[in-house]
Order: structure tokens, then sequence, then C-alpha cells
């Protein structure tokens, strides 16, 4: 009865053991993944800043002004950037 008992109890903590295992595996795989789209979200939002910073620029700013036939006040000439190119 005793021999059971220990039978038992160590079929119950090995298999405890192998659940415990298992979900750490699940969770190192969903960290990976979620580390892994979190890099790639942070490349993008690197790419759309280098975007908006190239859209900002006086040139560019200038550029659309133009296309868009905007006329820049007096206000807002002498505040403007002149480029020294």
């Amino acid at each position: 009865m005793r021999i059971a008992f220990i039978i038992v109890s160590l079929t119950a903590i090995a298999l405890a053991l192998v659940h415990l295992r298992r979900e750490e595996v699940t969770v190192r795989y969903e960290m990976q993944r979620t580390q892994s789209r979190h890099a790639k979200v942070r490349r993008e939002m690197w790419d759309r800043q280098m975007l908006i910073s190239g859209l900002m620029t006086p040139r560019a700013v200038r550029f659309r002004a133009e296309m868009m036939a905007l006329e820049m006040t007096n206000e807002m000439a002498s505040r403007a950037v002149t480029d020294r190119e």
C-alpha cells in the first residue's frame, strides 16, 4: 500500500513537471513573437518618422505650398527658413 502511494505521488509530480515545462516553452515562444513584433513596429515607426521629417523640411514645405498655389502672408514669409543651396 505504501509503495503504491509513492508510485502515484511520483507519477503526479512527473506529470506536473511535464505540464510546467510545456507551459514554459509556450510562454517563451509567445515572448519571442512579441519581441519580434515589437522590433518590427519600432522599425516601421522609425521609417515613418524619417518620412515625416523629410516632409517638414523648408524646401519640401515650400514645394508643396507652390504645388497647391498657396500664398504666404508677410508674417509667414518672415518666419520661413531660407535654403542655403
